[in-house]
């Protein structure tokens, strides 16, 4: 069966997704569930990739690099080109795709790609063939982001029973208020047949 790609974000009132670079919001429960997605297979031999541009990479503290558990595959055109077992560094998004389904090193060792951004990864999975399911933390308050999530045409999308439906409710440890949200889980229409 080939790869599928998921793509996962937390998105604040406005489909924000960060702000200068950075989450402008630390929801220690809502990460717990993104690391919980982007690690689990369902075949305890294989793992997960996640793909990311070099700006998200950035984002994330240089102790929690690479993603642990997890294949890191960083799309940029200025860091070195890399690969190793667990960490590529491409400088195009369907090279590095194609890196995980046909190379020796990747293609019966991976389950699913988790796109995790920003912006313009997003953008490339959305648009992708290999798009399976859009899975959105989104919360009720307005973080005033100047980074957003793309625009999603909703009619090639169906909402699915993933998560059940219930608001969620965490401090956010940035701001010191409560943040109200939900988990939201959509399938491709017609991704069933990858």
């Amino acid at each position: 069966m080939p790869l599928r790609m998921n793509l996962i974000a937390n998105v604040d009132a406005n489909f924000g997704i960060g702000k200068n670079n950075d989450l402008p919001w630390h929801l220690p429960k809502e990460y717990a569930h993104f690391v919980r997605e982007t690690t689990k297979t369902l075949d305890q031999n294989k793992k997960n990739a996640v793909i990311l541009g070099r700006k998200c990479w950035e984002s994330v503290p240089a102790k929690f690099r690479p993603l642990k558990d997890r294949i890191n595959v960083v799309v940029s055109r200025t860091m070195e080109p890399k690969i190793s077992d667990d960490f590529v560094v491409s400088n195009d998004f369907e090279d590095a795709l194609r890196l995980l389904a046909e190379d020796e090193r990747f293609k019966n060792r991976i389950e699913t790609i988790w796109n995790v951004g920003g912006t313009e990864i997003y953008k490339l999975g959305l648009e992708h063939p290999w798009m399976h399911k859009l899975v959105l933390t989104k919360m009720d308050t307005d973080f005033g982001c100047d980074i957003k999530f793309p625009d999603v045409n909703w009619e090639q999308f169906e909402k699915n029973s993933d998560f059940s439906d219930e608001k969620l409710e965490e401090m956010d440890k940035i701001s010191k208020k409560m943040v109200t949200y939900k988990i939201c889980s959509y399938t491709k229409k017609g991704s069933e047949n990858i």
